[in-house]
């Protein structure tokens, strides 16, 4: 059949896995390159219809891609669209000077991605062919369920996501195990898209009634469980798009031995992130770690009658408008750090959050966190090979500030760089520039990359220190 062809050039194989499953469902043919080089390689080879590129790339970037690519006489005829995490202002900017077709930001969730794409087929007399071409071919051809669901039950399509891996002695049994993880993963991105896209609505609700996974019975789970089962077989990202897709309210509790975190959805958003039980103590942590409150204070406080939010509001000690700013990036920041658990328990339960506290609640749309998410484990795994303790002292190699000056540093990198003076350690510049742990650590790898900074010294009782989401 003849498709529109997509090259996609994303360095992450977790997005361009993701980027793969949105397209092809959508009719596509899909080519994925992981550099600009392979990219404009693979353009050469398979003369794409269009060809989708990420700015942020390794060896060469998005804007060097577009440029050699609108140069190539055999090339530049594609429409391309260009990602970016910078906004409409780099976007137009790169319309404007490179012609490319069209711009996304990100983050973006595939329906965003699928409308620019029908955009560009819209205004390309050549792609509107191919298209309607494509769809004359279908048209007469009855839906059909995924590759092998036909027959088969409900029980045999959950089956696999039920059933306890095997685990044998020495060697074998963890090679085993990442094979079964391997397997069920690709199993549930086939077994969630067949829910979505085909099953009625009664199925979907008997399917999610089942019990996901395994529960540990000295867990303590409550009443009124919906899922439960095991981290290390149902992977985070997964149960938090099972949650969207449903569009759940409730509570989802992961529990592993370090700690007990609490997510609070409404109709699929994630509204709250807490590390606490009583929600008094987990609002009172957020204030003081962003300094707005000494641990001292926060006592105090505590043991006053009344939700903490309204006792600190009536004191005007702190505005609403600021308190639900600094819940919406905190949750947003700690829900990030949990897509690093692959150990615990986890269930979801009809568990709300009171009433009283809605007024300072955030509303993250999850498919964004989701894409976001996958994308920050593959730049986490890049940072911690140069950075992977927090406790390590910094200093700066380039101290001139004439030669500083013949640099080109972003507004972000230089106020990291004001904060390294060979005495504070990295867990004391994420506590000062009152940034985020990924802001500041990706910021440090730029600049430990570009060698304007070195590691001096790692303390001896913390050598073998990891974050402990990782």
């Amino acid at each position: 059949m003849n498709k529109i062809k997509i090259l996609a050039m994303d360095d992450s194989p977790t997005v361009q896995k993701l980027l793969k499953m949105v397209l092809e469902e959508e009719g596509y043919d899909v080519i994925c390159a992981s550099d600009g080089i392979e990219g404009i390689d693979k353009a050469k080879k398979h003369n794409p219809s269009i060809i989708l590129i990420d700015f942020v790339m390794p060896k060469m970037n998005g804007f060097q891609v577009c440029k050699i690519i609108k140069e190539d006489p055999d090339l530049k005829h594609i429409p391309i669209i260009l990602v970016t995490s910078k906004g409409d202002e780099v976007g137009s900017k790169f319309v404007k000077m490179l012609g490319i077709t069209e711009y996304l930001t990100k983050p973006f969730q595939p329906n965003d991605l699928l409308s620019k794409i029908s955009e560009v087929i819209d205004k390309n007399s050549n792609l509107r062919k191919i298209a309607a071409k494509a769809q004359e071919l279908d048209k007469g051809v009855s839906p059909t369920a995924p590759e092998g669901a036909e027959g088969i039950s409900i029980n045999e399509i959950v089956e696999p996501l039920i059933k306890e891996p095997e685990r044998n002695a020495g060697g074998a049994a963890s090679e085993a195990q990442n094979a079964v993880e391997t397997i069920v993963k690709d199993v549930m991105d086939e077994v969630i898209s067949y829910i979505t896209e085909s099953l009625p609505d009664i199925l979907r609700e008997k399917i999610l009634n089942l019990k996901i996974g395994h529960a540990n019975k000295d867990a303590g789970f409550n009443k009124g469980i919906l899922l439960y089962g095991d981290l290390s077989i149902f992977r985070f990202p997964d149960i938090l798009q099972l949650i969207s897709i449903q569009k759940l309210t409730g509570c989802l509790s992961l529990n592993s031995e370090e700690n007990k975190v609490n997510i609070f959805f409404r109709n699929g958003w994630i509204i709250y992130v807490s590390y606490w039980e009583d929600i008094n103590e987990s609002l009172g942590d957020i204030l003081a770690s962003a300094g707005k409150l000494s641990r001292i204070q926060l006592q105090h406080f505590l043991k006053e009658k009344g939700l903490l939010k309204d006792i600190l509001i009536n004191k005007r000690l702190i505005a609403l408008d600021e308190l639900k700013d600094l819940v919406n990036r905190y949750t947003e920041e700690a829900i990030y750090k949990l897509f690093y658990m692959i150990k615990g328990n986890f269930q979801f339960t009809n568990d709300l959050m009171p009433a009283e506290m809605n007024d300072i609640l955030t509303e993250l749309p999850t498919n964004d966190i989701i894409l976001e998410g996958v994308r920050r484990i593959d730049e986490w795994q890049l940072i911690n090979k140069k950075i992977c303790n927090r406790d390590a002292v910094l200093k700066r190699l380039i101290n001139d500030a004439e030669e500083l000056g013949e640099i080109t540093l972003s507004d972000k990198e230089l106020e990291i760089l004001s904060y390294v003076d060979g005495r504070r350690n990295i867990n004391q510049i994420i506590k000062e520039s009152k940034m985020s742990e990924f802001d500041v650590c990706k910021t440090l790898y730029v600049l430990l990359s570009a060698n304007l900074l070195t590691i001096t010294s790692i303390p001896s009782n913390s050598l073998n220190k990891q974050p402990q989401y990782l």
